[in-house]
């Protein structure tokens, strides 16, 4: 059923969308705990420069692979909850994840493993937020609106990670910065339980929601030209080319002074939810 502008089912898609937006890029450990990481391993762990690429490759894992991802949602439906089943599992799992790493010793290891885990349980949560936005975007014909909600709700909380990630670094402990993303990341757990029917009466009766298989769906994907852009995006060394300047005698500077590591991987997140948007299919209704 299309949302018509102003309308009561318009208003209420906004009201539930919004603040899922807001907490699920606010507790993006990707953000939230870039630099307080950093910082451990810097001046707590005085990890060398090796050390430190590895953690950051190895933790980017979640990220490079984050396709495999969104392929689970369409396949798996935690508790037969579809995806208000993944916010029931992966939120906990991620909120004692948190509390593992805020109750035991700083070690190389342990912030490791714990980052791993700890993006990989926002990966799920993060892929059936997203699927189910671009559901429902597209059941009620929105989805124009729901970019935009989605792109508005993908920069502040980049800011307010600057500011919160500086403050937590300079005046928290290891134990408090764990202890207090924990509490944020708890905060995604109502989008397990609420349910409004404005949202998922007719959610799952889009053909769209309907896989077949993995290899189904892959196959299905495979012929669908305007994902190959999208591909390429993600296969970029965008860190490289804008901070490193390896396409400059191409014409194309370094912005190293301009621009940080964590900027440059929002401008990329930016970039590749715009041609998302536009490698969707559009759904057209009489």
């Amino acid at each position: 059923m299309a949302a018509s502008n102003g309308s009561p089912r318009t208003r209420q898609l906004l009201l539930y969308f919004g603040p899922m937006s807001l907490l699920a890029n606010v507790v993006n450990p990707g953000f939230l705990l870039d630099i307080p990481t950093s910082y451990m391993l810097k001046n707590i762990l005085h990890a060398s420069a090796s050390q430190i690429s590895g953690f950051r490759l190895l933790t980017g894992i979640p990220f490079y692979l984050g396709f495999v991802f969104g392929m689970v949602r369409d396949l798996w439906s935690p508790f037969g909850r579809r995806d208000p089943g993944y916010f029931l599992l992966f939120v906990p799992v991620m909120a004692l994840v948190l509390g593992w790493m805020g109750l035991s010793r700083t070690t190389y290891a342990g912030l490791l493993i714990g980052m791993l885990a700890a993006m990989i349980s926002y990966s799920f949560i993060f892929a059936a937020f997203q699927g189910l936005m671009a559901l429902i975007g597209q059941e009620a014909l929105m989805s124009g609106r729901m970019s935009a909600l989605s792109n508005i709700f993908l920069f502040l909380p980049v800011g307010a990670a600057y500011f919160a990630s500086g403050f937590m670094t300079e005046y928290l402990t290891p134990r408090q910065i764990f202890l207090m993303v924990l509490v944020l990341t708890t905060t995604l757990s109502v989008f397990g339980l609420w349910k409004p029917g404005s949202v998922f009466s007719h959610a799952y009766d889009n053909p769209h929601a309907k896989g077949t298989n993995f290899l189904g769906d892959v196959k299905r994907l495979l012929k669908h030209r305007a994902i190959y852009p999208v591909v390429l995006i993600n296969l970029l060394w965008i860190e490289e080319i804008v901070l490193g300047g390896s396409r400059a005698s191409a014409g194309m500077p370094s912005f190293q002074k301009i621009l940080s590591a964590m900027q440059v991987r929002a401008i990329q997140a930016y970039i590749v939810s715009r041609a998302w948007e536009s490698a969707k299919p559009v759904e057209r209704r009489p």
